[in-house]
C-alpha cells in the first residue's frame, strides 16, 4: 500500500514534525510555520490544519480553519499571508493528483460545504 495517503488533523503534539517539515520543503514559507500562526490567542480560529502522510512520512501539509458562514467552510489559515499546499521536495505530479483527491474526499466527508 505503498501510494496510500491519510490525513490526520494536527494537533498540539505534532507542531515541532510540522515546522521541521514546513522548513524542508522547497514551498513552505515563515507564515506557513505553526510558531507563527500560534501568536494568536487560543480559541480565537477553530484550527483545521491537515497533515497528509504516505506511510510515516509526511508529504504535504495545509493550514487552515474551519469557519462557519451560513455552511461549514474549510478556508487558508487568516494568520497566513497566503494559503495552499506545502509539498514535500521532489514529490511527483501523479502523488500531488492523490493529495488533492484525498482532501477533497475529506471536505466531502465532514460536510464541508466549501473550500
Amino acid at each position: 500500500m505503498k501510494d496510500v495517503i491519510k490525513i490526520k488533523i494536527m494537533s498540539e503534539n505534532d507542531v515541532n514534525q510540522w515546522d521541521k517539515f514546513v522548513e524542508n520543503s522547497g514551498n513552505g514559507t515563515i507564515f506557513h510555520l505553526q510558531r507563527f500562526l500560534n501568536y494568536h490567542p487560543p480559541g480565537k480560529f477553530n484550527n483545521h490544519s491537515i497533515i497528509f502522510h504516505n506511510g510515516k512520512d509526511i508529504i504535504a501539509v495545509i493550514p487552515g480553519v474551519e469557519e462557519k458562514q451560513k455552511d461549514k467552510v474549510f478556508i487558508s489559515h487568516p494568520g497566513a499571508s497566503f494559503g495552499g499546499f506545502i509539498l514535500k521536495n521532489g514529490i511527483n505530479i501523479k502523488k500531488i493528483k492523490n493529495i488533492i483527491s484525498v482532501f477533497l474526499e475529506y471536505i466531502k466527508k465532514n460536510d464541508f460545504h466549501s473550500v
